[in-house]
């Protein structure tokens, strides 16, 4: 019985390993006039546990625009969740573009004031969703 128990204990916590270590493949540098970004496995549901993050550099003296096409990550207050978060140069550092991103609703489109975003993605372990696609441009 005490073994039966044993290995029941080791097979969830094999499962639970498994589980909490998904390999998850995001982010990266982007440059050019535009292109498109979107959350790990768009359309389909983005993995637990996603710690993403984007560097869009366009010409100097232009800005980088970020239209949203579709949008939903898990909502919460503050986006403590999943969130998506837009700053205003090249570095976690830099000044944010408006508050942290989550829920529902479309975003209205971001603009950069030089000719770099940062774009940070993450996801916790409980609720996933169909995340995010946008194109960004130069201005």
């Amino acid at each position: 019985m005490m073994e039966t128990s044993i290995l029941k204990l080791i097979a969830f916590c094999l499962v639970l390993g498994v589980s909490l270590a998904q390999d998850v493949t995001c982010g990266g540098a982007l440059s050019g006039s535009s292109g498109t970004v979107q959350s790990p496995n768009y359309p389909d549901r983005y993995p637990h546990n996603a710690n993403c993050v984007w560097t869009i550099t366009t010409e100097p003296g232009t800005q980088v625009r970020l239209t949203f096409s579709s949008f939903l990550l898990e909502n919460s207050n503050n986006c403590s969740y999943d969130s998506l978060m837009l700053r205003d140069g090249n570095s976690n550092e830099a000044a944010m573009l408006g508050e942290p991103l989550c829920g529902a609703f479309l975003p209205f489109p971001v603009t950069s004031t030089s000719n770099v975003m940062y774009i940070e993605f993450k996801s916790d372990d409980v609720i996933r969703a169909s995340g995010f696609q946008a194109l960004w441009s130069t201005v």
